[in-house]
C-alpha cells in the first residue's frame, strides 16, 4: 500500500501541494470538509489528525492554537480523505497513525504516539539534556536521593505486606529461605524504580507502585508509568501456592521493555547478555508483545527475585530505562494514581543503594 493509501478505506488521500497556500478554504467544498488529513513538513515528518472543518483546523496549525504552542510554518502539503457521517473520525485516525508508525515515519503526533520527540510536560520537571543523558545511559541514579526517601515517616502499612501472602517462602530454588514472597517482591520493584529516571522526584507524578489493585485478577504489586504496567506480579493463586499438578511453578515478575528489545531465538544466541537471560532466567518471553492498545512492548516473564541480576547488564536495563522515559514524556501518571502505595515506593527505596551497589560491582 502506498503512502497515500488509507488502510480501512478503498478511497485514496487527495493530495494538495502547499507552497503558494496560506489557507486551504479554496480547495474544499463547504461540505465536504470533515474527514483525516495528514500534513507533511519540510523535515521528512507528518502528522495525522482528523477534523470536523479541515480548514479551520489547518489554520490552527498554522498559527500555533491547538495542541502545539508554537505555528508550524514548514507545512510543505497536505493529504486529505474525506469521512462522511455516522463514521468514525477516532478509529480511522488511530489506525492511520498506527500505519505511518509500522512504516518507519516520523511523527509529530503526541497522542497515541508513544516516543515522540515533540515538547513534552515532562521537560518542565527534567530538562531535555539531562532527559537524553538518561536514555543513552549517561546519568545514574543518585543514592542519596534514595536514602532520603527511605527515611521519610513510615506511611500506612502496604497491603502486600500485611496480607496472607506476606510469609509465604519465596520458591525459587537456592534462595535465601529467610526471605518471604513479599519481602522478594519488593527488591524487584526496587531495581525497577532504580532504572526510571529522576525516580524519587517523579513519585505520584509520572509512575506508581500498587499492591492489590482491585482489578480482574488482582496483582502482588503493578509498578506503572503513565498509565502502562512496566512491571506487575500476578496474585493467581496458582503462582502463589506453587504446584500446579504436582509440578512447583514459582510466582512470576513480568517485565516490559520498548518493542524489539527481546531478540528472536536465532538473534538470541548471538547476543551475549539475552542468550544468558533467556537461558538461565526467562520463564517466557513474548516478542512484540501487544496487548496494550497505546504501544506494542516486548514482555520477559521471570521468577520473582530475579529482577536485580537481569539488570546488572547494562543493556537491558537501558533498554527499561527507555521505556519508562518513552512513557513519561507521553503523558503524568493516570489509571492507578488513586491507588499508589508511597510506603510501599518507601521501602523499595530502602533497597535501591544495595542494589545500585551490586551492579556496580558486576561492570567491574
Amino acid at each position: 500500500m502506498d503512502d497515500t493509501s488509507a488502510s480501512n478505506t478503498s478511497h485514496e488521500y487527495v493530495r494538495y501541494p502547499l507552497d503558494q497556500f496560506t489557507s486551504i478554504s479554496s480547495l474544499f467544498n463547504a461540505d465536504e470538509r470533515r474527514g483525516i488529513y495528514v500534513l507533511e513538513f519540510a523535515d521528512g515528518s507528518y502528522y495525522v489528525g482528523q477534523a470536523k472543518n479541515v480548514v479551520r483546523r489547518f489554520a490552527q496549525h498554522r498559527h500555533g492554537h491547538t495542541n502545539h504552542d508554537a505555528p508550524w510554518k514548514d507545512i510543505e502539503a497536505i493529504r486529505f480523505l474525506p469521512v462522511a457521517e455516522p463514521k468514525s473520525l477516532d478509529e480511522i485516525e488511530r489506525s492511520e497513525i498506527a500505519r505511518f508508525q509500522s512504516q518507519g515515519k516520523t511523527l509529530r503526533n503526541k497522542a497515541m504516539n508513544v516516543g515522540h520527540h515533540e515538547p513534552s510536560q515532562l521537560d518542565v520537571n527534567i530538562p531535555v539534556a539531562e532527559q537524553e543523558h538518561w536514555a543513552v545511559g549517561n546519568l545514574s541514579p543518585d543514592i542519596n536521593t534514595f536514602q532520603t526517601a527511605a527515611a521519610r515517616n513510615p506511611g500506612q502499612a502496604t497491603k502486600l505486606l500485611s496480607s496472607k501472602y506476606a510469609g509465604n517462602k519465596w520458591l525459587i530454588e537456592d534462595g535465601p529461605e529467610s526471605l518471604s514472597l513479599a519481602e522478594v517482591a519488593v527488591y524487584d520493584l526496587a531495581a525497577a524504580i532504580a532504572c526510571i529516571p529522576d525516580a524519587v522526584n517523579q513519585e505520584g507524578i509520572y509512575w506508581t507502585v500498587s499492591d492489590y489493585p482491585s482489578t480482574s485478577g488482582g496483582r502482588l504489586l503493578t509498578l506503572n508509568v503513565m498509565s502502562i504496567e512496566v512491571m506487575f506480579m500476578p496474585r493467581h493463586a496458582y503462582e502463589i501456592v506453587g504446584e500446579v499438578d504436582g509440578n512447583k511453578e514459582p510466582p512470576v515478575t513480568f517485565i516490559n521493555f520498548p518493542q524489539g528489545t527481546i531478540p528472536l531465538a536465532k538473534e538470541a544466541t548471538r547476543n551475549p547478555p539475552w542468550k544468558t537471560i533467556l537461558k538461565e532466567f526467562a520463564i517466557h518471553a513474548i516478542r512484540n508483545n501487544s496487548n496494550y492498545g497505546l504501544m506494542q512492548v516486548d514482555t520477559l516473564i521471570t521468577g520473582v527475585g530475579a529482577l536485580p541480576e537481569i539488570f546488572s547488564t547494562n543493556e537491558v536495563r537501558l533498554a527499561f530505562t527507555r521505556l519508562c522515559l518513552m512513557l513519561m514524556r507521553q503523558n503524568k501518571a493516570g489509571l492507578f494514581r488513586r491507588w499508589h502505595s508511597p510506603e510501599l515506593a518507601r521501602l523499595a527505596y530502602e533497597h535501591v543503594p544495595e542494589i545500585l551497589d551490586y551492579w556496580d560491582s558486576e561492570q567491574k
